[in-house]
Formats: C-alpha cells, structure tokens, sequence
C-alpha cells in the first residue's frame, strides 16, 4: 500500500531510513538507492509514520496495575521471563520463550524449568490472541 507524503507517494515497507534535517522537510531513504526530500512538518512526518504502521500509537500500550506489576517481578526473581495465555484462556509462566502451537503454548524443548500455572484471572493484558509471549523483562 502506497502513502502520501509530502508531494511522494511511498511504499513504507521500501523505507530504509529517514533523516530530519533542521530545516523542515525529510530526506527518505528507499531500499533501492533512492532519495527522496518530503517538505513536510513534524507532524505530519509522524502522521505519516503512524498511518503506515512504522510507529506504533501511543494509545497501543498496555496497562499493568500495581498487583499485576508485584507478581511479575516475583516471577522474574523466581527464574521465569515469559508469560502466555492459551487459547482456552489458561495462562502460565515460563523460564524460556515458548512457541506458539494450535493456540497452545509449548515450553521450550531445553527449558529445565517446568512451567508455572497462573491465575486465569491475572494479567489480562496478556492475550490467547497474542502472537509474542509477553516478556518480563520489559519491565525492567
């Protein structure tokens, strides 16, 4: 899909770098070689980047109450540093990243640690839809 910026029509997925020079505008960097100068203003650089996708929305962020937060740096103290929710909605902890199988999570086949069954009801920011287990260690 193809977005606007500036006078340029851009494939964001062929961006390779953007640099802001201090006067206004941007200078693109495609993947091919390619230059290109946008006259365009912070905004709506960042307008932009936000309709393609390439930054993420601030409002895409997750909410962790205090318990929540408590419980996972225990999990972390304990050796644990993913969690992930099952698509039956059961969720668990694990020392190593799991893969995802069927919308069931699988323990990393050198995992020593077995891993911890949670409270269905903690946590509800981790997701069955969820692709990446949540990392613990982002909240660090």
């Amino acid at each position: 899909m193809l977005y606007k910026l500036g006078e340029n029509w851009i494939d964001p997925g062929e961006i390779a770098a953007v640099q802001k020079p201090p006067a206004p505008g941007a200078d693109i960097y495609l993947r091919n070689g390619t230059r290109l100068f946008a006259a365009v203003t912070r905004d709506e650089l960042e307008a932009f980047f936000l309709a393609a996708g390439l930054i993420p929305d601030e409002d895409d962020g997750i909410t962790i109450d205090e318990a929540d937060t408590e419980e996972l740096y225990d999990l972390h103290d304990q050796g644990y540093r993913y969690l992930a929710r099952d698509i039956d909605g059961k969720l668990y902890a694990y020392a190593e990243r799991p893969r995802k199988n069927a919308g069931y999570w699988e323990a990393a086949p050198k995992d020593a640690v077995r891993p911890k069954k949670m409270n269905p009801a903690a946590c509800l920011f981790v997701e069955e839809k969820d692709e990446e287990p949540f990392d613990i260690a982002s909240l660090y």
